[in-house]
């Protein structure tokens, strides 16, 4: 079994390649079908949005559909990041 850790490497390093909507998909999926924090992606989810920022217009225009990918994901990451930062201000109020 692949660690977290191994898992985050491999991502990273995935991303960096020609991004497509199939692999915007699928890290989606993996995302939303693991136990795992998407805050714990944030470096990855950064280096996706930079690939697709910086792909020529025509291979963006190709890969129908891939910004509504990266928007769910980031909404997704937005989201729990809020639910952090409200369990977070909870916690400070508790202590004051």
């Amino acid at each position: 079994m692949l660690t977290q850790s191994v898992i985050k490497c491999f991502l990273r390093e995935f991303m960096k390649t020609k991004v497509s909507r199939r692999t915007v998909w699928a890290f989606v999926r993996y995302l939303e079908e693991s136990a795992v924090s998407v805050v714990d992606y944030a470096d990855i989810i950064i280096q996706l949005c930079e690939n697709v920022l910086h792909m020529e217009i025509e291979d963006l225009r190709k890969q129908w559909g891939i910004e509504d990918e990266i928007s769910k994901l980031i909404i997704f990451y937005m989201m729990r990041l809020l639910i952090l930062v409200k369990r977070l201000i909870n916690r400070l109020l508790i202590n004051v």
